[in-house]
């Protein structure tokens, strides 16, 4: 079980496991590994063992895999706080007796979340780890690599700014902010002081970029100078976001939305 808050790196480290597994620098002894985005299940929540097969094309496995219980099989499960389902220790669907370790006993299981998605599982697993994102000498080289030309800048602009360089270590915060810098270097607008500035002006910036992509040529000064009907969809989108961070939730889905707008408003915001 690997736990992280969001944006530390637990995807991108899914994908990596994967990817050297398939060019055969770990895991020597699986003979399968199966990269299952939780997420995707999240309307269909009953997953069991031919689902996820019959995903990868591969449902012909099956029987070979119960006659094994799984054995040389890795199952790489990524957000299991994205997962409409909350894991139950008493649960009887397949999942849960899989998460549980109760079929398919001789499969090694790799399964990401965040920490408040995971706690009734972890009485279940043999070893829990925590994904912790960059440390400081990982945020350089990132800086380094990414923007080579300012990352002098960059990295004496963090350091005068414990505050937003703490940030850093979380490394899609580590993302935002170098989007930010180079934007407000170019367009000559004040960097940010704290980190709730960090986010107003992501925000803020992104919403430029979306602007400039279909054609319109915008001034944003800030988030409530958004022109209609964008700003009433602004609005209600982040409604949303408010209530499912007050109330806990990890994911959810337009059928929890009750706000007229469509899924192509969504996509081009």
């Amino acid at each position: 079980l690997l736990e992280g808050r969001p944006g530390c790196g637990k995807t991108t480290l899914t994908r990596k496991i994967s990817r050297d597994w398939g060019e055969g620098t770990i895991l020597s002894f699986v003979k399968y590994l199966f990269l299952i985005p939780l997420r995707q299940f999240y309307k269909n929540p009953i997953i069991e063992l031919n689902t996820v097969l019959s995903h990868f094309r591969m449902a012909a496995l099956e029987k070979e895999l119960l006659q094994s219980e799984g054995e040389g099989v890795c199952f790489v499960l990524d957000g299991l706080d994205e997962y409409s389902v909350k894991f139950s220790t008493q649960g009887h669907s397949w999942f849960e007796e899989f998460l549980r370790g109760e079929v398919l006993t001789s499969s090694t299981i790799i399964i990401t979340s965040r920490p408040n998605a995971s706690i009734e599982l972890r009485k279940h697993v043999h070893t829990r780890g925590e994904v912790l994102g960059f440390f400081k000498e990982q945020i350089h080289e990132y800086i380094d690599n990414g923007n080579p030309s300012k990352a002098t800048k960059i990295k004496a602009f963090l350091h005068s700014h414990q505050n937003i360089l703490h940030m850093c270590y979380i490394p899609f915060h580590l993302v935002m902010i170098m989007f930010i810098y180079d934007t407000c270097e170019e367009d000559k607008t004040p960097l940010p002081k704290s980190e709730t500035e960090v986010y107003e002006l992501f925000t803020r910036l992104s919403l430029v970029r979306y602007y400039t992509k279909i054609g319109k040529d915008i001034v944003l000064r800030d988030l409530e100078s958004l022109p209609s009907p964008e700003c009433a969809l602004f609005r209600s989108i982040s409604k949303i976001a408010y209530d499912t961070t007050t109330n806990e939730m990890t994911s959810i889905s337009l059928h929890d939305i009750h706000v007229e707008f469509s899924v192509s408003d969504i996509a081009n915001l």
